[in-house]
C-alpha cells in the first residue's frame, strides 16, 4: 500500500462550459457541473478517467446547467445560481458555498 499523497501543484488541462479538468503529476482531476444544485469532484490516479460508467451518479444525461468557470493561478471554481464549488490549485482543498 502507498503512503497518502495529497492532491498538490494542480495545473489546468481543459476548461469547458460545465467542466475544468485539472493535472498533478500522478493524478486527473475533474470539477464539474451536473446539475444548477449537483457539483462532482472526480479524483484518479495515472493520465485520464476510467471510460467505465460512473456509480456516484446513475443518471448520464444532464441537462446543461448556467454555468461560470473561473481560472486563475490560485484557484478554479464552479458557479451556479445554487452554488460555488471552489479548488485550491497549490493544495487540493476545496470549498463549496
Amino acid at each position: 500500500m502507498q503512503p497518502f499523497q495529497p492532491l498538490a501543484d494542480l495545473k489546468v488541462a481543459n476548461v469547458s462550459a460545465q467542466a475544468v479538468r485539472l493535472r498533478a503529476r500522478h493524478w486527473v482531476v475533474e470539477l464539474s457541473v451536473l446539475a444548477a444544485d449537483l457539483f462532482r469532484l472526480r479524483v484518479a490516479r495515472g493520465e485520464d478517467f476510467s471510460s467505465l460508467p460512473s456509480w456516484a451518479t446513475v443518471k448520464a444525461d444532464w441537462t446543461p446547467a448556467p454555468t461560470r468557470i473561473h481560472t486563475s493561478a490560485r484557484q478554479v471554481s464552479a458557479r451556479t445560481a445554487h452554488g460555488r464549488f471552489a479548488l485550491r490549485l497549490d493544495s487540493g482543498d476545496w470549498q463549496f458555498t
